[in-house]
């Protein structure tokens, strides 16, 4: 039985691809609305499920035809259809859209009740859950209404941050940041998590206004916004990551007066990433805790002999927000000086070039352009969604259109593994695109039980065995096994555990460097309750180098 099933198993893993798909383009019809004129929002969970909102035309009618939000699914909502929540004759502009690991699209957008001024609300799907004038659904907060919803950040385990304006009984307007936990069509365990006059660690400027960039744990958002003295300031939680004037990352040089550009993103372990405005020649920088990454005028080797000069693909831009995935690897746009006008910007996944304007193909289409605005990332790091521009030979003029992108590397086999105290199976990514050997590989198991502990495994062929060292899971590897034990962690609130190994010394004994041509095959051991002290293994990969 064993020796049938690792047979069976060998023979039914194939070669690791990364891919790209195109998902829809300018002028598709979307049943039950109409057809695309523009994409604006855009999302991805960490199972490829995926949600847009666009602006729709009547080509027949050569009009208008207000706004829609489809998905993997189908159409979510479209802004012709009543809302009967609400009375609404019209839904406008959806913004600040978002996905959960259940497929669910959360976005705010204006609505247009009969007779009265444009308002806003938060949504789940095509559901109202929170708008403007209307009590705030936080049990310490009795009375108080959201009297403007600002912006809005989803997280895959589907909470919700919003900043806006709240007005309690009596008193003035003010700033706020809140946070809500989903529950199915209903928002519950809302809380204030920074209201406008608090005071920054270290500081006696309180906060006057702020903006979320991104959602952390523990209160601990990425915030942006302004002092009462004036002055732009980057929060992470209560502390100060920068600040108008103040000393940057680069020794000798302060952040720029507006800290406009402070546009960045965070993850379940606390680390975030950023760009922001610098004072003096080199106007913007790349930061990963704390630390410059890339900064305007850098040379990089995946763009020799070119130069960066902003850390967005527009050149109106001078940065667009990096996505920090739960490995800790960071998803960033960059233009460089290429002369030719349709080559010069493109996609990183940390020093890795991923997608390059006017190389990167699909079929017989070429992306001559990306909107590195219009982007979205999963947090595991296996899927990117962006608006691109698609030209072909023979073809008058570009495509607008937007793409999947999936960066896995390596066929994952030995799946679902066997359910853990959560109840649902731990899974294995590998995310190093165009890997080689040689080359860092970034390790991702996700699925498993919060605030546990485990590491990651190799082995030079695949297995089959159930209930391997007496635990629940079964051990997809053959000997000799190696183990990454100096990198053991913890999985964290969010489950995940994440780890990018040297493919010049995989720990067997001895140490063994990995060879163009081979198959290496992973998996995640891990610590579990479930219900007594136990442990698990996730679905396995096999990397092909």
């Amino acid at each position: 039985m064993k020796i049938c099933a690792l047979l069976a198993l060998a023979s039914a893993i194939p070669a690791s691809a990364q891919s790209i798909r195109l998902l829809h383009q300018s002028f598709d019809v979307i049943p039950g609305a109409a057809e695309i004129h523009g994409f604006e929002h855009m999302a991805v969970n960490d199972s490829g499920e995926w949600v847009i909102s666009a602006v729709m035309v009547d080509l027949a009618a050569n009009m208008s035809a207000g706004h829609a939000v489809f998905g993997s699914h189908g159409l979510v909502v479209y802004s012709q259809d009543l809302i009967p929540e609400l009375g609404a004759t019209d839904l406008l502009r959806p913004l600040d859209l978002g996905i959960t690991e259940d497929g669910d699209a959360v976005f705010v957008a204006g609505i247009r009740p009969a007779g009265v001024p444009v308002k806003r609300a938060l949504f789940v799907n095509d559901t109202p859950l929170l708008h403007e004038y209307r009590p705030m659904a936080i049990a310490a907060e009795p009375g108080a209404l959201w009297t403007y919803i600002g912006d809005a950040v989803t997280t895959p385990e589907g909470r919700v941050v919003m900043s806006g304006l709240m007005r309690r009984p009596g008193l003035p307007n003010r700033n706020v940041i809140a946070e809500y936990r989903l529950e199915g069509q209903a928002v519950t365990d809302g809380r204030i998590v920074t209201v406008q006059g608090d005071l920054p660690a270290g500081s006696t400027d309180a906060v006057r206004s702020l903006v979320v960039r991104d959602a952390g744990e523990d209160g601990r958002h990425l915030t942006w916004g302004r002092t009462a003295s004036g002055n732009y300031v980057l929060l992470q939680g209560n502390e100060i990551l920068g600040g108008s004037g103040l000393p940057s990352v680069i020794p000798g040089v302060n952040w720029d007066a507006t800290f406009f550009e402070a546009l960045g993103s965070v993850n379940s372990r606390g680390e975030h990433a950023y760009v922001a405005g610098l004072s003096g020649t080199n106007p913007i920088v790349l930061v990963k805790n704390g630390e410059p990454l890339y900064q305007a005028l850098d040379s990089h080797p995946a763009i020799a002999p070119y130069r960066l000069l902003r850390f967005s693909t527009l050149p109106s831009r001078k940065g667009d927000q990096p996505h920090l995935l739960e490995s800790g690897s960071v998803v960033w746009a960059a233009r460089w000086d290429h002369p030719a006008v349709l080559l010069g910007g493109g996609l990183f996944l940390d020093d890795s070039l991923i997608i390059e304007e006017g190389v990167t193909t699909l079929g017989s289409k070429t992306i001559n352009g990306i909107r590195s605005d219009k982007m979205g990332v999963s947090p595991n790091g296996r899927w990117v969604i962006l608006e691109c521009w698609l030209s072909e030979p023979g073809q008058a003029g570009p495509t607008y259109g937007v793409v999947l992108v999936d960066l896995a590397e390596g066929v994952e086999y030995c799946s679902p593994a066997a359910p853990n105290s959560t109840g649902s199976a731990a899974a294995m990514t590998a995310n190093a695109p165009r890997v080689a050997a040689g080359e860092p590989l970034g390790l991702v198991a996700h699925g498993l039980p919060a605030s546990s502990m485990g590491y990651f495994l190799v082995a030079p062929a695949p297995g089959f065995t159930v209930g391997a060292g007496g635990g629940q899971g079964t051990l997809c590897l053959s000997q000799p096994i190696g183990r990454f034990l100096p990198q053991a962690m913890g999985t964290g609130p969010g489950g995940f555990l994440s780890a990018t190994v040297d493919t010049n010394a995989l720990p067997l004994t001895p140490n063994q460097a990995v060879l163009a041509g081979e198959t290496w095959y992973f998996q995640a051991w891990y610590r579990d309750l479930n219900p007594t002290l136990t442990s698990n293994i996730s679905s396995a990969i096999a990397v092909t180098f």
